[in-house]
């Protein structure tokens, strides 16, 4: 363990120097919210509205814009799925995805990433932390997912870029019951009862706890380190890794007689450590206990100007732009609405002694009471004063700003142009272009929102890999995990952890994926469909579909012996009419034969006759032509 005063003395350095840095963005932090919750008068205007007797009337459009994006985000929120990239083993990569989706589901992690995210929208930092609760497991922990107020915790002032690569440090705090802090660090426990609760102190005020008097002040400090290391080459190949920390001189001289073609070199390793101070007392310092080496923090920004100076305005959110304008609306209809009242009572002029009990005149509406010296009024001792009329520009203002603050915020009423049902192909072309256009200037926080989504995949990945064992994965997944699962080059060179489809388990993802395939033309069956349905007794549903399939597979098999024999009958038929039409053929041949035959003897026995006798045997040849022709036709027909 490090030297505490020296890591106590660091402490307070690096928060002071945070906290120079991010007060002005804490304290427009604090606004932001409060203009969401409605509390939208600053103290000075609230007295003079009071001294006035009139209402500081609150008409918030801002909850319903923040409610409209994060309500889209919710409506059309995104689970997550490891995609095996090329020689990646499929069968680990499907099993990751299905212990991302059982952890989210477990500790609900989308609901708390999307409370960071509307967080985002109204400060415009959401921070999500990734932890380990041994509670239920003693032995692997449970990964739990949770969401970090933004004034619990000071980033590095000179942070860059979104994903904390480049943030030196991160300090946080929370309040504690002793059985919290003994549960966090259980071999403190006597050291713990033994505290006693100091209170407040001059860091993080804005941070105060229920019940603080009764709690601990837990302080983090996170921060990025170097430490000496060996790493061995493969001059062949480039492979490398390192040597481990505690392994011995001894044994690294003997490795490298085994295999002469491993280099050594001497490097620094970035690693990511953790001290921890319970009422200023230094009870952990070591490496970050999730054993990633990296921060267990993932933050959601909205607007991020690293680049610009001031810092109360180098992270903002989507209040920030929309507070003037919504302020400027409440005032305008708060005196539009007091005109209004005006009309029934503006006030009054009166004369000292011409009422009874002058109480009464202050209670007919909210105008003033002038007192005159008695014999002031010449019309009466009482005359009412006429209320001002209302000037029409005042109406277009307010309308104005109206308009203005929606238009400033980014968001219209095509953003609503989205289909209520699942399939979007309905919705038409129509539908698109208003949802295009809604989202448009809105792209960028959904982008944000995305990549840190991206970033909290990588981390889950890296914190199974390292704190859940076989017997762990074995019983989430049902059966042993793969044989690249442990390998730690798995998670960052095999794998995409990319959004998919948000289910309640896994297998309704893939349920979904079935619909989607069936309905593109692909030849999935409708068991196999029914078999990953999430449908309460799909048991009985496969049994009537199976004999449904059944019932209609014997339909389809009687209709095909039908057609084979009404074929069969089909073909017979053909078959005797063409042997009919061969024979009645052959029976014309027949008949023309023999008819020339009669010809020729008809013909002979002509040339013995005389002429007149061969003219009366050409009328009867003829005759007999014409019959004989007659009889073929009658046969043909």
């Amino acid at each position: 363990m490090a030297n505490e005063a020296t890591l106590k003395q660091e402490f307070n350095e690096r928060y002071k120097e945070a906290l120079i840095s991010w007060n002005a963005f804490l304290e427009e932090a604090r606004k932001d919210l409060s203009f969401y919750a409605g509390d939208q008068w600053s103290a000075t205007e609230k007295s003079y509205l009071a001294q006035q007797r009139r209402e500081s009337l609150v008409f918030n459009k801002i909850k319903r814009i923040i409610n409209l994006i994060t309500g889209y985000q919710r409506r059309n929120r995104l689970g997550f799925k490891a995609v095996p990239l090329e020689g990646a083993d499929p069968q680990a990569a499907s099993q990751f995805t299905a212990l991302l989706m059982f952890i989210m589901q477990n500790c609900q992690g989308f609901h708390t990433m999307s409370d960071a995210f509307e967080q985002a929208l109204k400060v415009g930092l959401g921070l999500v932390e990734v932890s380990l609760s041994y509670r239920d497991d003693p032995v692997n922990g449970d990964i739990q997912i949770m969401r970090v107020p933004y004034n619990r915790f000071l980033l590095d002032p000179n942070i860059m870029r979104r994903d904390l690569s480049d943030c030196a440090f991160i300090l946080r705090r929370e309040w504690l019951s002793k059985e919290e802090a003994k549960e966090l660090l259980p071999s403190k426990a006597s050291f713990i009862d033994e505290l006693r609760p100091t209170g407040l102190d001059d860091k993080f005020t804005l941070a105060v706890k229920a019940g603080y008097r009764k709690r601990l002040r837990w302080d983090e400090y996170w921060r990025r380190d170097t430490e000496k290391a060996i790493i061995l080459v493969d001059r062949e190949t480039g492979e490398w890794r390192y040597w481990p920390k505690q392994g011995k001189k001894e044994a690294l001289e003997l490795f490298l007689q085994q295999y002469p073609q491993i280099a050594t070199h001497e490097v620094y390793k970035p690693v990511v450590k953790l001290s921890v101070f319970l009422e200023d007392q230094l009870v952990y310092d070591g490496p970050d206990p999730l054993g990633i080496n990296d921060y267990p923090f993932v933050p959601i920004f909205c607007e991020f100007d690293p680049e610009y100076d001031a810092y109360g305005k180098r992270i903002t959110g989507i209040i920030r732009a929309i507070r003037d304008p919504q302020r400027e609306l409440n005032k305008r209809r708060s005196k539009m609405l007091d005109m209004i009242d005006s009309q029934l009572a503006s006030g009054w002029q009166a004369e000292k002694s011409a009422v009874v009990n002058k109480k009464d005149l202050y209670q007919t509406g909210q105008g003033k009471v002038i007192w005159l010296e008695d014999g002031a009024l010449t019309a009466g001792r009482i005359r009412k004063i006429d209320p001002p009329s209302i000037p029409p520009s005042l109406f277009q203002l307010e309308q104005t700003l109206s308009g203005e603050i929606m238009e400033i915020a980014g968001v219209n009423n095509e953003l609503m142009g989205v289909p209520d049902n699942e399939n979007l192909r309905i919705a038409g072309f129509l539908a698109k272009l208003r949802q295009a256009a809604g989202l448009t200037s809105l792209q960028k926080y959904f982008d944000n929102y995305r990549l840190a989504k991206a970033m909290l995949g990588d981390k889950l990945v890296k914190v199974i890999q390292q704190n859940y064992g076989p017997d762990k994965v074995a019983k989430i997944l049902g059966g042993p995990p793969a044989r690249e699962f442990y390998d730690r080059n798995f998670g960052k060179y095999k794998i995409d952890v990319v959004e998919s489809l948000l289910s309640d388990s896994q297998r309704q993802m893939y349920y979904r994926e079935l619909v989607m395939l069936k309905q593109m033309g692909a030849p999935i069956p409708w068991s196999a469909i029914l078999e990953a349905a999430p449908i309460e007794h799909r048991e009985k549903l496969q049994q009537a579909v199976a004999q449904e399939e059944q019932n209609l597979a014997q339909q389809m098999a009687e209709e095909k012996q039908k057609d084979a024999i009404w074929l069969q009958a089909q073909l017979a038929k053909t078959r005797e009419e063409v042997a009919s039409e061969v024979e009645r053929r052959a029976e014309t041949k027949r008949e023309l034969s023999q008819s020339q035959l009669n010809t020729v003897k008809a013909l002979t026995a002509l040339a013995k006759l005389d002429v007149e006798k061969i003219k009366a045997a050409v009328q009867l040849l003829k005759s007999l032509e014409g019959a004989s022709a007659r009889r073929r036709r009658i046969t043909t027909r």
